[in-house]
């Protein structure tokens, strides 16, 4: 779980990213969100305890869900998730390779 600081941080990320994917200033943003300028920086800054009402206004303008601005992002695998992932697909590649030569080895002796 993140802690209240780093949704912060995620929060101002997304909001930032919108905004400039949208070729927006900040003052563009809050005239047309409805939202005073302070608190787009605020909000950009990772700052802001920002309303719901504010980020109701934002989502809107963009027309995303709330869940896009919020929801926290996927954990990443440790290390050793990623080593037993990592044989797994080897050990399916081996199989698959068995398939291949067995499926090979029929159409060869059609052919004969």
């Amino acid at each position: 779980m993140v802690t209240l600081q780093q949704l912060k941080n995620i929060l101002a990320n997304r909001v930032q990213r919108l905004r400039k994917r949208s070729y927006l200033t900040i003052e563009k943003l809050a005239e047309e969100a409805h939202i005073s300028k302070g608190t787009i920086n605020q909000l950009e800054s990772g700052q802001s305890n920002v309303t719901l009402e504010k980020l109701y206004r934002v989502c809107k303008h963009f027309n995303i869900p709330m869940s896009q601005l919020l929801d926290e992002p996927a954990e990443v695998p440790e290390i050793k998730d990623l080593r037993d992932v990592n044989r797994q697909i080897e050990a399916i590649y081996a199989c698959l390779d068995h398939i291949q030569k067995y499926i090979q080895d029929r159409l060869d002796e059609l052919d004969q």
